[in-house]
């Protein structure tokens, strides 16, 4: 039987498992109470993801090598307002917590130190070029959306944010970036 099909097993396993043992496997992992606004799905993820790096490695060189430099920068006082303390909004404290526990699994970095690149750990938006395209397939169709200077394209009418054009699509409030993978 192949290692990789059993970790599929084990990986499609932890879905199914309530919040409460998945609460206890982080745990277990990280030495800490998951956040409580944390997702059934996040939870998963996030034990599956320690269940993927301790089979098939965790993060790369580099990338332990930039979580030590954003350590040693907020460490110092430095860099941006997310190291000096302001706060972000709630989602991005929630996407944090997650990069925090990876980033406290990997041996490079402990969970102590790790907890202080919570605000740090946040990818900033890119900007878009005027002239790229975004393509979403979403329940069997694609969405094409133009980047203009003004704003986006979509089906021939302007708007100013990805979100107004999330929600045209799928009459739901989704973050726009996120929607469109960004």
């Amino acid at each position: 039987m192949s290692t990789t099909n059993e970790l599929e097993r084990e990986i499609a396993a932890v879905g199914a498992l309530p919040r409460e043992d998945l609460a206890r496997e982080w745990q277990r992992i990280y030495r800490h109470a998951p956040p409580r606004s944390l997702s059934h799905d996040l939870l998963a993820r996030a034990v599956s993801w320690h269940l993927q790096a301790k089979r098939l490695g965790g993060l790369s060189a580099g990338t332990r090598q930039l979580l030590k430099q954003l350590i040693e920068r907020a460490e110092r006082g430095g860099g941006s307002k997310k190291a000096r303390g302001v706060r972000e909004p709630e989602s991005a404290r929630r996407d944090a917590d997650i990069i925090t526990a990876a980033a406290s699994a990997t041996p490079a970095v402990s969970p102590s130190v790790a907890m202080k690149t919570t605000l740090l750990a946040c990818k900033p938006r890119r900007r878009l070029s005027q002239g790229a395209r975004l393509i979403r397939d979403w329940n069997g169709r694609a969405y094409v959306v133009d980047v203009i200077d003004r704003g986006y394209v979509y089906d021939g009418k302007l708007y100013s944010s990805l979100t107004a054009i999330a929600f045209v699509i799928t009459g739901a409030r989704w973050s726009g970036p996120r929607f469109f993978g960004l």
